[in-house]
């Protein structure tokens, strides 16, 4: 969110992750390769879920949050 978001929305100066060298995904493997990375863990996620059924729809819906929240 440092790269895509807003100082209003995430609490700090947008890029001041990349002003402190701060070491991210983003910095390490690019905002695309940060997001690939991040669809495929919420992947795996779900499939190490798959077993527990309806039981684990409250923890299916979290993984997915992550991926579209916006603060």
């Amino acid at each position: 969110m440092d790269v895509t978001g807003s100082e209003e929305k995430i609490g700090k100066p947008v890029g001041s992750d990349i002003r402190n060298a701060k070491a991210t995904y983003v910095s390490l493997y690019s905002l695309e390769g940060a997001r690939q990375m991040a669809w495929e863990a919420v992947k795996q996620a779900k499939a190490a879920l798959d077993g527990f059924g309806a039981e684990a729809d409250i923890l299916r819906d979290l993984v997915s949050y992550l991926l579209t929240r916006d603060s």
